[in-house]
């Protein structure tokens, strides 16, 4: 025992005496003083062992209590070797006020009526004897820390519990002689296994809360035993308590598979509603959440899942695929979690149907136009079998094979050229079978029969008549998707590729109908079908266009172009560029608390304008789901409930969710929210919880707030029970760094204030959790999401992707046609992030910006193909909407350079043997932009297989293609002569050029020392102009065009004369030109006499005809003997016709007539063998009138009119043209006329 001196205590007492203890210091006092002790004389009678504080007051010697034995009840404690032993054994019983020690004998008294009835009665001093008896007051108390029976033995604690989180609060009571109620320390003394609990203490050190620090997890430790010691401070006495803490199970734990796949093998006949697999799952948790339920994800048309056992069935006939097998994926869902498997079900076909022909006969027109290798048309067949059984192979077994061939697609191709094959009509006879094990061969068979039409000279003919093309709905505008071609007959002993080909290029093409013209564009000249507008296969899913050709150079015979027509088929295939959308952007439902698990709460629903796949959605939940209360279905948007809302504490329930599709890249929808609130009993039960009053807390926040503005506060309210409560504030499950580096929650107010500037561009939304705990319960934490949308102001300039862009123009676009598209970004959103652009400058009103899109397009008024070879500089900005809009700092710069071919026509001025003058026309050239003009001249042949391949080789220098042994390098280009660009030139279109008029060019051996020498004398030559630019911007290799060869010009023979006698040549040609132009002038008026004199015979004959006779000889008088007509039809024979000329006296005898010539010259006698020609003298006017009215002749013989009409002869065509004539004068007035020829008529004797 320790026995503590009087003073020593007084001292002691005195020393550690505060204010705050002196109520505790006057309770001790109270006790002492009622038994007559002076405290200056008590002493405290420690021991180690126990944890009763003993404090003994005087010892009594050799005294009594003053009832004797009636003082109280005497209990014998044995003997003991001192007092204080006595005193120290009593206290330790915990009981009695009274030590009573007799001799070594040690009682315990407990007064009836303490203190009075154990006063002492002294009756002698206090001095030893020989029966000692001392008598000793003394109090006592346990020291020993008491803990509070509201603390249980058991504690359920839920696992995976937050880090800190006050398991329990532990309270205790001490007291000590200085204080009744003395400080407690707590500590665990066992059973805290991996240090997952400690004990933190309360301010006034009487309590202490049992917090956890790590995770819990009861599949690894399921039951913890803590042992608690409380110990006294003042006292250092101590107590313990065991603390048992049970770890119950959370659904913290997904299935877990057997095998991470699976696989198995099934006939391709397998009869639907059979079972082809079963897979099992297990799950760490127990009870209710190890239940778990299985899932199909994909493939449900052909396969089927029980839920509750995994197992899969067939759902319908399978047909094996093309990879023979189909991976099925497969969830095992258990509350919120869920674990996928795939099983890979391959599927062993069976070659149960033959293939057939969904069309079996086929007619089919081509042109005879149509090149090897193209497309004629397309069998269809199918196959109902799968994989290698519904594989088809098209065979051709009978039918112009040497012609057509078919390819494993079932299109039929040219497998030569058809030309000169036009007006055959062929066939083919096809077979399909598949490829399966064994084969199988279609039944029937198909017919093709081909038409080749003949191509007919100056018609133009399309090489097939429908076009098929299939395009994706993000084809670029712009984009090249077809390319068409007509030709325009020829000669068929002319009918050759490469002429066809070149009368092909005169074709122009349009597109007949207004929707065709709607969305695409055909190239004038080259038939190349392009896109004009975006293509949207959920609007439009296939176009037909009416495609037509027109030969420029030929009509037919009501004066049309000669054209033919062709339609093009075009199919649009679908692309995932439509993200599913939710119907409704928000969902409200209140449900009861007693709702059944796996009911029906509501149903979302989400569209997609895509079709197919692309079109096809899922559902997912994001976030909200605690403890995976509900359960979303995948494939029909069902909300289901899935665990017992009686077991939750929330009332309120913000789901997010989205839709995605299953395109490739899949889509994601914007989110959808649910709201559910929990409709509770009428009385619910009186609860101590903390909890939000509100599911969420919204706030809307501009990105411009400045720091340290408060965003929003958020309240936790203590239940009805327990009003008076401490809450503390903090952000809790922070999974984004980003949340902990903008935003700060005040502990004491619930405040949540900014920390870090907002930028809308960077994130738009922020989400989280607020914790509150009350300090002074030991009430669960409850957390309330939080999400914060950050409003977007006009605060980002638009930005261009490209700074640079560039487009090179080698054909001559049509009005309206876009060359380049301009992109830029705006980081805003909304009206903000709506962009406007606009030509800045350099497009010279030659194109035009489409404000809503940026493509660049040409223009309507003005026409480029004058600007051909000039560089286009244009400036594009862009501006956005906003208020105030904001403008792209660093504009975005399109070069176009038109570079179309060159086309110059060339005139030949002079030629010389030498030299030739040419000159150039340039007008439709971009001058300002050339530097310099380059002559290139080339040899012409005919007869060169390899002039084509010598053209395209680069030009030389005239010294290396004139001094050249070898024949190719002879026929090479070479450029004669650079001309630099002068304002003069760049004001006028013609450039006139001398070629070979250089000297000494043998002398200019160098690569680039171009010299204008001589031509060959008598050679054909064709020229070419090379323009060179001044600028062509990023185009690098397009510092310069050449135009179309000319056509060929002959240089002169060479002249025997030398070269001094060129002045004599001159003259000479100037004697040449001047006879032949006279010659020419006299031809010409020659012309005109005979002309004129024609003229007025024919007038005249007119004259006649009116006052005498009807001519022609087709009148029926002329049939008449006795009409004059006849008569002069009918001469008679051997007579003679003689025309004298009366002024002049001349005769004229048959042997001076020439045939062919005027009729004068054939007018004269008739030879015959009895008579002389009849002198001028001989024959009278008179006679000849009487003669020609008696119907005689000259000579007295009967005229040929009166001999009868069948010894008549007819005239001859010279006598009928000398009667014409003979008409035409007037026998009345012959005599009297000067200058008048007369005819006479003399007979001959036969």
């Amino acid at each position: 025992m320790k026995l503590i001196g009087k003073q020593t205590y007084k001292k002691q007492l005195v020393m550690e005496r505060r204010p705050a203890e002196l109520p505790r210091i006057a309770a001790v006092a109270f006790l002492l003083i009622n038994f007559g002790v002076i405290i200056s004389d008590s002493l405290v009678i420690d021991d180690p062992h126990s944890t009763v504080i003993c404090i003994a007051g005087n010892t009594s010697y050799n005294a009594s209590f003053a009832k004797d034995i009636e003082a109280g009840v005497f209990t014998s404690l044995k003997e003991v070797e001192s007092v204080e032993s006595c005193v120290r054994r009593a206290c330790n019983r915990r009981a009695g006020h009274v030590a009573f020690l007799l001799e070594k004998t040690c009682f315990m008294v407990r007064c009836y009526v303490p203190p009075t009835s154990c006063r002492i009665k002294t009756t002698k001093p206090s001095t030893p004897s020989i029966f000692t008896i001392s008598i000793t007051p003394y109090t006592w108390f346990d020291a020993a820390p008491v803990f509070s029976d509201e603390l249980p033995r058991v504690i359920e604690v839920i696992e995976n519990n937050q880090r800190g989180q006050i398991i329990q609060n532990i309270h205790g009571h001490a007291k000590s002689r200085q204080n009744p109620n003395a400080s407690i320390k707590y500590s665990i003394l066992t059973g805290n296994t991996g240090n997952a609990f400690e004990l933190r203490p309360h301010p006034l050190g009487q309590s202490a809360s049992l917090v956890a620090i790590r995770r819990l997890d009861r599949e690894k430790i399921s039951w913890y035993n803590l042992t608690i010691l409380a110990v006294n401070i003042d006292e250092n006495k101590t107590s313990t308590r065991v603390l048992s803490i049970n770890v119950t199970d959370k659904n913290d734990n997904a299935p877990v598979f057997s095998h991470t796949n699976y696989s198995v093998t099934i006939l391709s006949n397998l009869s639907s509603g059979s079972e082809v697999f079963r897979i099992n799952a297990t799950d760490a948790d127990i009870g209710e959440n190890a239940r778990m339920r299985f899932y199909l994800l994909n493939h449900q048309s052909l396969f089927r899942m029980l839920p509750e056992s995994g197992t899969i069935l067939l759902n319908q006939k399978v047909r094996v695929d093309r990879a023979n097998s189909y991976t099925l994926i497969v969830a095992a869902r258990n509350g919120a979690h869920k674990t996928i498997t795939t099983v890979k079900v391959h599927v062993l076909g069976v070659n149960e149907h033959r293939p057939f022909f969904e069309i079996p006969e086929y007619k089919v027109k081509v042109s005879e136009a149509l090149k090897a290798g193209n497309s004629v048309t397309k069998v269809l067949a199918r196959d109902y079998d799968y994989g290698k059984n519904g594989e088809l192979n098209f065979t051709i077994i009978a039918g112009n094979v040497s012609y057509f061939s078919i390819d494993k697609e079932g299109v039929v191709k040219t497998r030569q050229s058809l030309l000169t094959r036009g007006g055959l009509n062929g066939s083919l006879t096809i077979i399909v079978s598949d490829k399966g094990t064994p084969p199988k061969r279609s039944v029937d068979v198909a017919k093709v029969y081909i038409t080749i039409e003949e191509i007919k000279k100056h018609k133009v003919k399309f090489d097939l008549e429908r076009y098929h093309v299939t395009i994706a709905e993000n084809t670029p505008i712009g984009a090249t998707i077809l390319a068409v071609r007509a030709v325009s007959g020829v000669k068929r002993e002319k009918l050759e590729e490469q002429r066809l080909d070149r009368k092909s290029k005169r074709v122009v093409y349009s597109i007949g109908n207004a929707d065709g013209n709607r969305y695409f564009k055909i190239g004038k000249h080259s038939g190349l079908i392009t896109t004009q507008v975006a293509m949207d296969y959920e609007k439009v899913k296939e176009y037909r266009l009416a495609i037509f050709a027109k030969d420029m150079e030929r009509r037919d015979e009501s004066g049309r172009y000669e054209s033919d027509k062709s339609d093009v088929v075009v199919r649009v295939l679908d692309v995932n560029d439509n993200a599913p959308r939710f119907v409704l952007d928000s969902y409200q439902e209140v449900i009861s608390e007693n709702a059944t698990v796996d009911s029906e709460i509501l149903r979302v629903t989400a569209t997609d304008a895509d079709s197919g796949t692309n079109g096809q959605i899922h559902y997912r939940i994001d976030h909200g789901n605690s403890n995976g209360t509900f359960e979303l279905d995948d494939n029909n948007g069902v909300l289901k409930l899935q665990q017992r809302l009686t077991t939750q504490v929330s009332d309120f329930y913000n789901l997010t969710i989205f839709a995605m599709d299953h395109g490739v890249p899949f889509l994601i929808s914007r989110p959808a929210f649910i709201y559910l609130k929990v409709r509770r009993s009428i009385h619910p039960p009186c609860t101590k919880k903390l909890a939000f009053p509100k599911a969420i807390y919204l706030a809307d926040v501009n990105e411009s707030i400045p720091i340290g503005s408060n965003i929003l506060r958020v309240t936790a309210k203590n239940g009805r029970c327990n009003p008076a409560s401490k809450v503390n504030y903090f952000l809790s499950e922070i999974r984004d760094p980003e949340i902990d580096d903008h935003f700060k929650v005040f502990s004491q107010t619930g405040v949540i204030k900014l920390l870090k500037p907002l930028d809308f561009e960077d994130r738009n939304r922020y989400a989280f959790y607020v914790g509150a705990t009350d300090s002074r319960t030991a009430n669960p934490v409850d957390t309330v999401l939080v999400r914060i949308l950050v409003k977007d102001e006009n605060d980002n300039r638009p930005v261009f992707y490209e700074q640079r862009y560039k487009k090179l123009l080698t054909e001559t676009p049509e009005p309206k046609t876009v060359v380049a598209q301009v992109a830029a970004f705006d980081k805003d959103s909304g009206k903000n992030a709506e962009l406007e652009y606009f030509i800045v400058s350099g497009s010279y009103s030659y194109f035009r910006i489409d404000q809503k899109s940026g493509a660049v397009s040409t223009s309507e008024r003005k026409n480029l193909k004058s600007q051909n070879l000039r560089l286009f500089n244009i400036t594009v900005s862009v501006s956005d909407y906003g208020k105030p809009p904001l403008k792209a700092k660093r504009q975005a710069r399109l070069s176009v350079l038109v570079f179309l071919p060159l086309r110059s026509p060339l005139i030949l001025i002079e030629t010389t043997d030498t030299t030739m003058t040419i000159r150039f026309d340039l007008k439709d050239m971009a001058r300002s932009n050339i530097a310099k003009y380059g002559i290139i001249v080339q040899e012409y042949v005919d007869d060169n297989s390899e002039y084509d391949a010598i053209s395209e080789r680069e030009p030389l220098t005239w010294y290396k293609v004139s001094q050249s042994a070898e024949e190719d390098q002879a026929l090479n280009r070479y450029i004669t002569k650079v001309i630099p660009s002068t304002p003069s030139i760049e004001k006028s279109r013609p450039l006139e050029v001398e070629i070979g008029v250089d000297k000494n060019c043998e002398n200019r051996r160098g690569d680039k020392d171009f010299c204008n020498g001589p031509l060959g004398p008598g050679k054909k030559y064709r020229f070419q102009l090379r323009a060179y630019l001044k600028s062509t911007g990023p185009f690098e290799d397009c510092k310069y065009k050449d135009s179309d060869f000319s056509n060929p010009h002959f240089t002169a023979l060479p002249q025997p004369k030398p070269a001094y006698q060129k002045e004599v040549r001159k003259n000479y040609d100037a004697v040449v030109y001047s006879v032949g132009t006279a010659l020419v002038l006299v031809i010409i008026l020659a012309f005109l006499r005979g002309f004129y004199r024609l003229k007025l015979d024919r007038k005249r004959i007119h004259e006649e005809k009116k006052k005498r006779i009807s001519f022609p000889m087709s009148n029926p008088r002329f049939q008449e003997p006795n009409s004059p007509v006849e008569k002069i039809k009918t001469p008679g024979p051997a007579k003679k016709m003689v025309a004298v000329n009366l002024d002049k006296g001349s005769e004229f005898s048959h042997r001076d007539e020439d045939e062919g010539s005027s009729p004068d010259s054939a007018l004269g006698t008739c030879p015959s063998s009895n008579s002389e020609p009849t002198p001028r003298e001989n024959i009278k006017p008179t006679r000849f009138l009487r003669a020609l009215t008696e119907g005689l002749s000259l000579n007295g013989m009967p005229h040929e009119s009166t001999r009868p009409l069948q010894s008549r002869r007819r005239p001859t065509l010279q006598e009928v043209r000398l009667k014409n004539y003979f008409n035409s004068v007037e026998s009345s007035s012959c005599a009297s006329c000067d200058h008048v020829k007369i005819y006479c008529v003399q007979e001959t004797v036969t």
